[in-house]
């Protein structure tokens, strides 16, 4: 691939690479998902043709494109074959010597390594030159300076651009700078690292700038636009190639997912936020099928200098987070010791690590001489998959955290599927399961187990942690630990000083029932949950009228045809905590959003620009726009002469057409309105409006949409 020199190379000029070109399909979400167009195993042969291609190609762009895309059968493996064969350029270790050219392959390269070059431009210019339409979208990236929670402020000046490249009919989404080029070991040096997956640890991170490494990404190759939005955020919003495009405030505070999340099998139920705002403790929860098998890994940082509070000098944080399971759920409660600002990143086990989030930790108070956990049990609380497999079943409590009181008896049972013994051992961070042995009794009748615990009283501080614990009946080798409970006194279950006690958590549920609005339940039905509290109906009963509110909210918007208010109810359904069981109303209001009516509601400057710029219009394309402007309260009168009708096309912000369509109220529309424009659009046929005018057609559409005539069948 050649060699760096320390010989004085020429420096060059760049050229000009425009970010899109003439007669470009419009941007539009993707159809199918990645896995559907691209498979590796496809390509094998073309990238290792591309990474093994000769230096010499890339004297000039038609060598280079018949030599990288050879074998191709279609345009993804042509682009490919060009990125493969870019991502093995390690550019700034190659030498340009007697390069003086930019408008080749190699003196680009040569303006990258300089520094007034960029990968996205190149990868434009090599598609184009392969035929494949390519542009350059702008916007920010959460790259490796960025921390998460970081606002607008500073992620508006993480500044990023890629590329997206036409094939197979759609836009798809290529990231060649960072699926090439990255950086190991860069830390800004904010960060106190505390406790790691049980284990305490006082480690201050150093800063450092880190250092350049060449990388072969897969992941930044036709990622799905749903998930690298996470990750990247065109300003333009048509490129962001989705249905519902996300403004800035959304970007910087959601999770910071890493790929490995989307590929884990894992969906985050618990708050779906960058910056979770905290009292005492904090629960993140993930979903999963009954059926996988993992473990979660985590890292617990401090930062000293923003933080309220300091952590005290000899306090060590080795049980201040634990794993809490049952079987479709996995999860971390942390416990703080003291206010202030933590990090929380997360990372899934299978077989490996890998890291799949970090969220940002607002703690605002702490429970009076906040204690650690009393034990940090590799396989969490609660009853999970470890306890089904070990012969354990119909458990008579699931969670991993119970609230009891001092002298309170507590019962667990469950049934022996295989012929087992079983243990049960009570342990306190300051007292050994043999001083505890009197307070945990066990009755093992044929196949039914019962576990009864009677909670100690007079404690210090009355926290407790039941280890059940099994082996094969008649053996005498060592029991293992199948499922635990936290016996906790709830002091720092609650979001809330006053919510610690489960009557008024209680009462907080029911009067938010009965309130019926989606906020207040959606506040108070998670910390009812988390507090451990029994159902009694409250619970039920409140889960039941927030999906009825949300269905409510879905059926109603999209009756009444307003685009806003659909993809806000959507994007509330879907983050709800009951979002799971809206699945069927969510599918159905964004089969809404893909009607003609709410697709027309999406007109763009360019739709209008296209019309206004007619200075003799065919008489149906006059026609559409009079039965539009009708529509919008124009006097009739006013729209016989085409310049009016330019001079409103021409008007922008509150008067300007997309503002009034967006706005448009057609539930309410005049009879006599609708009937006239009803008989002016009974003179056009829509497939000639459509060849006549783009611009019109789109128009037209709207306006058959708003009286109610439009097609029955959508497409």
């Amino acid at each position: 691939m050649g060699c760096g020199s320390s010989k004085a190379e020429i420096y060059i000029e760049s050229i000009d690479v425009p970010d899109t070109e003439d007669g470009y399909p419009p941007p539009r979400p993707p159809r199918d998902r990645k896995e559907k167009v691209f498979r590796i195993e496809d390509c094998r042969e073309i990238d290792e043709n591309a990474k093994k291609a000769p230096r010499s190609i890339a004297k000039d762009y038609s060598t280079l494109v018949a030599h990288v895309t050879q074998g191709a059968r279609n345009d993804v493996e042509k682009v490919r074959g060009l990125f493969a064969w870019l991502g093995s350029q390690h550019i700034d270790d190659l030498a340009f010597p007697n390069v003086k050219d930019a408008h080749n392959p190699e003196g680009y390269m040569k303006t990258i390594k300089q520094g007034n070059g960029h990968y996205p431009q190149f990868f434009a210019l090599l598609c184009r030159a392969a035929g494949i339409p390519c542009v350059v979208i702008r916007g920010v990236g959460k790259a490796v300076d960025y921390q998460v929670g970081e606002q607008e402020d500073v992620v508006s000046k993480y500044f990023s651009s890629w590329n997206a490249v036409y094939v197979d009919g759609h836009w798809r989404i290529v990231h060649p700078y960072w699926a090439f080029t990255g950086v190991t070991g860069f830390n800004k040096g904010q960060w106190t690292k505390v406790e790691e997956s049980g284990q305490a640890v006082r480690q201050k991170e150093k800063a450092s700038e880190g250092k350049h490494v060449y990388s072969f990404d897969e992941e930044w190759f036709f990622p799905d636009p749903d998930q690298f939005i996470y990750m990247c955020r065109a300003t333009n919003t048509d490129w962001q190639l989705l249905k519902t495009p996300w403004p800035m405030h959304k970007f910087v505070n959601v999770p910071h997912f890493k790929w490995a999340y989307f590929t884990s099998g894992l969906k985050l139920v618990s708050e779906h936020a960058a910056i979770l705002k905290c009292t005492k403790v904090c629960d993140v929860n993930f979903e999963h099928a009954p059926t996988k098998k993992f473990g979660l890994e985590y890292t617990l940082f401090f930062d000293e200098e923003r933080s309220d509070d300091s952590l005290p000098v000899g306090l060590q944080l080795d049980r201040y987070v634990i794993e809490l399971v049952d079987q479709k759920h996995k999860g971390l409660r942390v416990r703080f010791p003291v206010r202030g600002i933590y990090k929380l990143n997360i990372s899934c086990v299978t077989g490996y690590t890998r890291h799949i989030v970090a969220f940002r930790l607002d703690n605002d108070s702490v429970t009076e001489d906040a204690q650690p956990f009393p034990i940090n049990p590799e396989i969490g609380f609660g009853y999970g998959q470890k306890a089904e497999d070990a012969g354990l079943s119909k458990p008579s409590q699931v969670k991993g955290i119970m609230v009891v009181r001092q002298g309170e008896i507590v019962t667990f049972n469950f049934h022996c599927r295989f012929k087992l013994d079983v243990q049960s051992l009570l342990v306190h961070k300051d007292q050994s399961a043999s001083e505890l042995a009197h307070h945990v009794t066990q009755d093992q009748s044929g196949d039914e187990v019962t576990i009864t615990v009677n909670v100690p009283e007079h404690a210090q501080n009355p926290e407790y942690a039941l280890q059940v614990n099994v082996r094969p009946e008649g053996t005498s080798g060592e029991f293992e630990n199948v499922a635990n409970y936290l016996l906790t006194h709830g002091k720092d279950t609650a979001d809330t000083d006053e919510a610690s006690d489960g009557d008024d958590l209680r009462s907080k549920l029911v009067s938010a029932t009965q309130a019926r609005v989606i906020q207040g339940l959606e506040k108070a039905i998670p910390m009812f949950v988390k507090a451990g509290l029994p159902d009694q109906g409250d619970l039920t009963r409140a889960r039941e009228t927030l999906i009825e509110l949300h269905e409510k909210a879905l059926r109603d918007a999209a009756q009444a045809g307003d685009l806003e208010k659909l993809e806000k109810a959507i994007e509330d359904a879907k983050n709800s905590c009951v979002a799971d069981r809206l699945q069927k109303p969510i599918e159905e209001a964004e089969k809404k959003l893909k009607t003609r009516w709410f697709r027309i509601l999406r007109l763009n400057q360019r739709t209008v620009s296209e019309v206004h710029n007619y200075k003799r219009p065919l008489p149906m394309v006059h026609t559409v726009m009079k039965a539009t402007y009708i529509l919008l309260g124009e006097k009739q009168s006013i729209l016989k002469k085409w310049e009016n009708i330019q001079a409103l096309l021409g008007k922008s912000g509150r008067e300007g057409i997309l503002r009034r369509i967006s706005e448009f109220d057609k539930v309410h529309l005049e009879e006599s309105r609708k009937q006239n424009v009803e008989s002016k659009l009974s003179t056009c046929n829509r497939t000639e409006v459509c060849l006549a005018s783009a611009g019109a057609g789109t128009f037209y559409d709207w306006s058959t949409g708003a009286i109610g005539k439009g097609k029955k069948k959508e497409n």
